[in-house]
């Protein structure tokens, strides 16, 4: 907070923040004004140093505002997915307890009841002057919850000494000066988010929001970067793979996509290569429990038969191969990746037996240091280098996400209609994996993928529901009664229905979508979304060309929901209602709230049990 402090002072004018899709701009200037106003309300609720304030924020300026607005307190952000289901974030507030959520006057009806302040009332004016706080190192910047292998998530806790260490390693291994523009991709429940905000805003740079059409495709992702003079970019694997073909039209102005979350393809990386030499790729790696990124490598130009490797530990950070004993191990020869240094996380938020089995002392540091146990296999190779060999355990990662599929088996054996559950990750027909879980339905039920994926839509994030489901009579077990997962069947080519060729506007305007996205040369009324081919990465631009055309409205859990294309399209509004011209949609039911906040730190509270709408509040109060 410090850095950005000095950047406002120094640069007040200067663009701090722009977001793609309404084309709002931040100055330095306000970015430091707006931030020091929200955090004068923080404090007054009890916001200081190790307490947490979550966030329900879409990506907006007005989030960025939010983030430091709690750092300049001195406390810690957890970012919440509006997109999650109302369960999850349920959940994943109960086990963290934050000290109030900030949200806004749209978005507070997704909360359960609990305290939160909304960003988009109070007032605007300078606060009163206030030294920001001085954390100690080791007090908290930030949670994250990554997914857990006990069937519930982990809160990763990760304190100002390891982010600023990243933030000084990043702006120095790019080049990040003011001249600079950041672009902003990634969700902010993903920590890449925090490798992409803080580096840009500490060296004084502009940072890029993207918008979701962005990911339309991949000529129109570049042509926004190039109208915006994106200049570093961070991506996930995935992402930059299907970017790859495209890349002759990567913008003059982009010089640094750095690539990470999986291993990253080496005939992509070379395609990308000779497109668009002037943008160098740098493949980065790092668990969550590291702080984003522990080591990193600038390619070399490669050719498709090359391995991509991982690369050396960033200052600060260590990283040793070890086996079992945690002896090194030779070069050449895998072992598990054991990282440590000042990028360490203080551990599981209440979970310290999680943190005491993954956070080791540390043999070759100083007395007191730790390492973590990644679950990593790599080798050392003769340049100092690692590369990657894949995993000890089931972890996998999904178009950049961590999964564990603990975490699925255990929400599908919840579900009345299932006895057992395997998920596992397999190759698509594009390269990359996608999920596939096995069932073994309970006694009495027959669920088709159907009735599964809409069940789990309501209880997991779209990036942990598996892309097929097959139903087997028993799980295969191994000689010691575990689920030999090598066993378990090939789940064949995805059919698709019968062909019923669309009727009506809707449908017809949902299948063109469809077809563009999928990459598909028809789509009938009774066809699966999924079982043509989609993931929610495709989802979210189905969704985003939709929503052109039938508005905000449209979103990403309703194709999960209705994800036959007959059954999506009768679930949109009309397109007059979409306008504002017919009849309104009904207006979705609201959860009671405990609290809201009405001021610039006045707190409204509703009697026990009360039924309450923040917006009809702050009507209400208005009128009198």
């Amino acid at each position: 907070t410090r850095l950005v402090a000095e950047h406002a002072a120094a640069t007040p004018d200067a663009t701090a923040v722009v977001d793609v899709a309404t084309g709002e701009r931040l100055t330095y200037g306000e970015l430091d004004r707006r931030s020091a106003a929200l955090a004068a309300r923080l404090r007054a609720v009890g916001a200081g140093p190790d307490t947490l304030v979550a966030l329900l924020m879409d990506r907006s300026p007005a989030t960025v505002v939010a983030i430091l607005a709690v750092l300049r307190t001195g406390a810690a952000y957890l970012p919440l997915d509006p997109e999650h289901p109302a369960d999850r974030l349920a959940a994943l507030l109960a086990d963290a307890a934050p000290l109030t959520v900030l949200t806004t006057l749209a978005l507070a009806p997704r909360l359960p009841t609990a305290p939160h302040v909304t960003v988009d009332t109070g007032s605007e004016a300078p606060a009163e002057p206030a030294a920001d706080a001085e954390p100690e190192p080791d007090e908290l910047a930030y949670v994250m919850f990554t997914s857990g292998s006990t069937g519930r998530p982990k809160g990763v806790m990760v304190p100002h000494g390891a982010l600023a260490n990243y933030a000084a390693a990043d702006r120095a291994a790019h080049g990040l000066t003011a001249a600079d523009r950041v672009l902003q991709f990634s969700p902010l429940t993903f920590d890449v988010s925090a490798e992409e905000i803080w580096p840009c805003l500490t060296a004084g740079a502009a940072l890029v929001l993207r918008s979701d059409t962005m990911l339309d495709s991949p000529e129109e992702f570049l042509a926004m970067c190039g109208e915006h003079g994106v200049t570093v970019a961070h991506l996930p694997s995935a992402y930059f793979h299907e970017l790859a073909p495209a890349a002759a039209a990567a913008p003059a102005s982009l010089r640094v996509v750095a690539i990470g979350g999986e291993a990253a393809n080496p005939a992509r990386v070379a395609q990308w290569q000779e497109l668009a030499p002037h943008a160098r790729v740098v493949n980065v790696y790092g668990p969550t429990e590291t702080t984003i990124v522990a080591t990193m490598a600038e390619l070399p130009p490669l050719r498709p038969a090359d391995r991509t490797p991982i690369g050396r530990p960033v200052p600060g950070a260590t990283a040793h191969v070890l086996d079992g004993e945690l002896a090194p191990q030779p070069v050449g020869v895998v072992g598990e990746v054991y990282l440590g240094g000042a990028g360490l996380a203080r551990g599981y938020l209440g979970d310290p037996a999680g943190t005491a089995h993954r956070f080791v002392p540390d043999p070759y540091g100083p007395p007191g240091s730790r390492l973590y146990r990644t679950g990593d296999r790599a080798r050392l190779l003769e340049d100092g280098a690692l590369d990657y060999a894949g995993r000890t355990d089931g972890q996998v990662k999904i178009r950049g996400y961590r999964v564990e599929p603990g975490e699925i088996e255990a929400a599908l054996t919840e579900l009345a209609a299932v006895r057992e559950a395997a998920v596992v990750a397999r190759p698509d027909a594009g390269g990359t994996h996608e999920l596939v879980a096995y069932v073994v339905p309970a006694a009495g039920h027959a669920p088709d993928q159907d009735e599964l994926r809409a069940e789990l839509a309501g209880r997991l994030p779209a990036y942990l529901v598996p892309a097929a489901f097959v139903t087997l009579d028993a799980l295969p077990l191994t000689a010691n009664d575990k689920v030999d997962r090598a066993a378990l069947p090939d789940p064949g080519p995805r059919g698709t229905a019968a062909f019923v060729a669309p009727e009506g506007e809707a449908q017809v305007a949902v299948a063109q979508v469809w077809r563009e996205v999928l990459a598909v040369d028809r789509v009938g009324a009774d066809d699966n979304f999924f079982t043509l081919g989609g993931h929610s990465l495709l989802a979210i631009q189905a969704i985003s060309r939709l929503r052109r055309t039938y508005g905000p409205s449209v979103g990403l859990r309703q194709l999960f929901e209705h994800p036959t294309l007959a059954a999506f399209a009768a679930a949109l509004p009309s397109r007059e209602a979409a306008a504002g011209t017919g009849p309104a949609a009904p207006a979705p039911t609201r959860p009671p709230l405990l609290r809201a906040a009405t001021g610039a730190s006045t707190l409204a509270h509703l009697p026990a049990g009360a039924d309450g709408d923040l917006g009809d509040l702050l009507r209400d109060l208005d009128q009198r």
